[in-house]
Order: C-alpha cells, then sequence, then structure tokens
C-alpha cells in the first residue's frame, strides 16, 4: 500500500497570525518614524550665550547644543561655526556640543552674530536642516575690586576706565556681613566670593559679572569657608574649608548641584588657597603643615610637593607646564625671598636668583612677560612692581617705597596691570588701586580706594 505524501499548506492559526499582524504593524512604525526623524533632522536644544544677551565677557565662547551627538565634518577645512566679524577661532565637539573657541579676547562693546551652518550631521546620520543664527553684545572690560560700603561693610564693587575717570562705579554685592574675597570667573560671566555670617563661619556666594543673579551657592554652617577659585571651564568651585578649631582643608564644589567634597580624604591633608592649573588637570594649594606646596592631579590622585615657607599661594603658567612658588633663603645675617620652579613633567626644581627679594608673581595673557613685586636685599620699604619679559630687559613700573603694592592682574588684552598699594607711614589710609598701562608706561587713571583689584573681561 502506497501513502502519498501531504502536500496540503499549512494553517495559520488564530495566534500565529495575531503575531505578524504585530509583526507588520511594528514595521510600519518603524518606517513612519525613520521617515519622520529624517524629515526633522538634528535639533538645536540651547545656545550660549542666549540670543540677544548684552553685554558679555570678551573671553565668552559661543556654543551650541544639539538633542543628539554630532560628529564632526570630515573635511577639516569645513567650518560650520563661526562668528561675524570674523574672528580667528577653533572649533571643539563635545558629544551634543559644538563650542567655538576665540584664539584671542573678542573686540569690547561689538555686536557678534553667530552663524551654524546647516548639514552639520549627527552620529545617527541625522542632519541639520536649517541654517541658525543669533547675536550677541561684547561689555567693556571692567576692574571689579573690595571697597567699604556706607556701612563700612567690604562689597564688591566694577568700574570701566572710563568711568574710573569719572568717578563712576557699580556696586555689585549687598552682604550685611560684607565680602572677604573673590574670585572671577575664566570666562568672565560670574564671580564667586565668601561672605561672613552675622555669628561664626562664612558661607560662600556667586554673582553675575552686572550684579544681578546674587545666589547662595553653599551654606557652611558654622564652618569657615573661603578663597574660592573657580576651575577652567566653570564646572567646579575649588574653596578652603576649616572647621573651627581645626585647620582648614581644600574641598570641591558643584555650583549647580551645591555639592560638595574634600580633595583628598586624608584630613591629616591640610591647606588654603587652591589654585587651578589652566588645563584643569591639577589642582595645588598652600600647604602650611608641610611648609610647603602640595599638588594634586584630580584624575589619578598623583601627589607632589615643593617646599614653600613663605604662605603665598602657588602660580602657574600658561601651559600648565611648570608651577611657581616663592621660599626663603636664610644665613646668619639676613633671609630674602626668591621664586622657585617645578617643572610638571620632570618634577624637578630650578631656584631663580635675579639679585632681588621677589614673590607675587603672575604671567601676561601673552605667556611672555611677567609682572613680580621686587627689592632689593635689606631694603626698607615695601615691594615694587617690575615687569619682566622675555624679550626685552626687566623695567620698573613703581618707585614708592613708602608704599607695599599688592599683587598685580592682567588685563585680558595684556594691555593693563591692576593692582593695590598700601600706605606705610599712614596706618589709618585707605588701600588705593593704581592702573598701569604698559604700552604708554603711565597710570591709565588716577589712584582710586580700593583693594584686591582684577578684571572683569
Amino acid at each position: 500500500m502506497t501513502v502519498a505524501a501531504d502536500s496540503a499548506t499549512p494553517r495559520l492559526t488564530r495566534f500565529d497570525r495575531r503575531v505578524w499582524a504585530v509583526v507588520a504593524i511594528l514595521a510600519l512604525a518603524v518606517a513612519v518614524l525613520g521617515l519622520i526623524g529624517d524629515r526633522v533632522g538634528v535639533r538645536v536644544v540651547e545656545v550660549w550665550p542666549e540670543a540677544g544677551t548684552e553685554p558679555v565677557s570678551t573671553l565668552i565662547r559661543p556654543r551650541v547644543v544639539f538633542d543628539q551627538p554630532v560628529s564632526p565634518p570630515i573635511r577639516a577645512a569645513t567650518v560650520p561655526l563661526r562668528l561675524v566679524p570674523e574672528t580667528a577661532a577653533e572649533l571643539v565637539w563635545s558629544a551634543r556640543a559644538v563650542t567655538l573657541r576665540p584664539l584671542q579676547p573678542l573686540q569690547p562693546a561689538v555686536t557678534y552674530t553667530v552663524h551654524v551652518d546647516a548639514g552639520i550631521v549627527s552620529t545617527q546620520g541625522r542632519r541639520l536642516l536649517r541654517p541658525l543664527s543669533w547675536q550677541f553684545t561684547t561689555d567693556m572690560p571692567r576692574v571689579v575690586y573690595l571697597r567699604a560700603d556706607r556701612n563700612g561693610q567690604a562689597q564688591l564693587f566694577a568700574a570701566e576706565l572710563q568711568g574710573i575717570l569719572q568717578g563712576v562705579e557699580q556696586q555689585l554685592t549687598e552682604q550685611p556681613g560684607g565680602v572677604w574675597d573673590f574670585h572671577v570667573a575664566g570666562d568672565g560671566s560670574a564671580i564667586a566670593y565668601s561672605s561672613p555670617r552675622d555669628q561664626h563661619g562664612n558661607d560662600l556666594f556667586a554673582v553675575a559679572r552686572d550684579g544681578s543673579a546674587g545666589r547662595l551657592l553653599l551654606d557652611c554652617g558654622s564652618d569657615d569657608c573661603f578663597g574660592p577659585r573657580w576651575a577652567p571651564g566653570g564646572g567646579r568651585i575649588a574653596y578652603a574649608r576649616r572647621t573651627l578649631p581645626g585647620p582648614p582643608r581644600v574641598y570641591l564644589l558643584d555650583p549647580a548641584s551645591g555639592a560638595a567634597r574634600p580633595v583628598l580624604d586624608d584630613a591629616s591633608f591640610v591647606g588654603f588657597e587652591p589654585r587651578w592649573s589652566p588645563n584643569g588637570e591639577w589642582l595645588a594649594w598652600v600647604a602650611p603643615l608641610e611648609n610647603g606646596v602640595r599638588l594634586v592631579r584630580l584624575s589619578d590622585g598623583a601627589s607632589a610637593f615643593v617646599p614653600s615657607r613663605t604662605g603665598e599661594p602657588p602660580v602657574w603658567n600658561r601651559t600648565s607646564s611648570k608651577l611657581m612658588v616663592t621660599d626663603v633663603d636664610i644665613d646668619d645675617t639676613d633671609f630674602r625671598t626668591r621664586l622657585v620652579v617645578l617643572d610638571i613633567a620632570t618634577l624637578s626644581l630650578d631656584a631663580t636668583d635675579s639679585g632681588f627679594e621677589e614673590w607675587a608673581l603672575r604671567w601676561a595673557p601673552d605667556g611672555q612677560r611677567v609682572s613680580v613685586l621686587r627689592r632689593a636685599p635689606g631694603a626698607r620699604g615695601g615691594g615694587q612692581v617690575w615687569l619682566v619679559g622675555q624679550q626685552a630687559p626687566a623695567r620698573q613700573l613703581t618707585d614708592a617705597p613708602s608704599f607695599d603694592h599688592g599683587a598685580a592682574q592682567w588685563s585680558a588684552d595684556g594691555r593693563y596691570l591692576a593692582f593695590h598699594r598700601i600706605s606705610l607711614e599712614d596706618a589709618g589710609a585707605p588701600a588705593e588701586i593704581v592702573l598701569w598701562d604698559t604700552e604708554t608706561g603711565t597710570e591709565a587713571a588716577a589712584p582710586f580706594t580700593g583693594r584686591l583689584p582684577n578684571w572683569l573681561p
């Protein structure tokens, strides 16, 4: 008996039909979403500075943030983000953002237009379908400083150079306990400062460059928080925190969330006056119990130490390759301060000897000149401001032994120096601020009352 093969087509069950229907619907949905995605393309979700913002710092770095990760153009010559008036700059690509980093400070009091070309491609292959442009206006550079208000409390004030000539200034803070110290963010957009409380301790605050948007950064309770320093890029603030009666330690603060933690877990590492390397990799501070300066690489916790018995904060060069500190030479009859340079790559030390006592060194923006306070060994009187360049002989800017001068601060364009001076003959006289024009070799304005000047670029 022969059995014939069953050639009938298998019948789909009700469950099978449902499965295939779901598959078909999903396939259609994917196709529709793909079509919609292609039409929508990459979207811009944030620009900085915001359109119409004025005034902003001359060190501003325009930024565009997209709704998805984007890829740099294949051709290096393609510049999808640019400024008008034309400005030499480099593009920095990071995940969903593109930042325009000008190679020089922008011109003051100028309206710039940011152009973003269509065609920027995301990692998903989608494109920015339409070009985008917006405008912002830069501010005039201003000097920011501490001066007593009508109640005798130190507050932050700011003034343009022309305003200083006319006696016009703006008060930025009105803290009941005054302002203890401060630091300007690298892009000039904000100022972090510490302010004493009525009873004990200091809290940390921030204010915008025009005095608006004042806010509490960190309530330190009964502790003293002081010496805030913005990190390059502004994402973190280093500061010193002291829980009485103990010594201070260096902490890191996230200004957005308010989260804070010590840089080193070991409480035996005490310190104050933190200083960031310009590349943001290292943090150095005065370590009084060690009689020196401690520096830490934040990525892996690597640490180094430089002897220093002056208590003066360290100073980084512009490339983060060297750290300068001051130390004291002591012999049987005298002592004098000198500069010591740490090479970060080799961790080797090199002591310099100019024949003077030297301290309070500050690098110019071009990296070719430094200002420094000098005094002849054994001489009486305060330190005087000198300008030392790699391509020019050293030049003494001040010659007033009856005044002690503070560390000079450079304007963003490298033309002006701001420093304060304190009378050694009249203890009751207020500190005065001097603005020095390095191009003309003269004072840019008559000295005016204030101390600890810095620049709002």
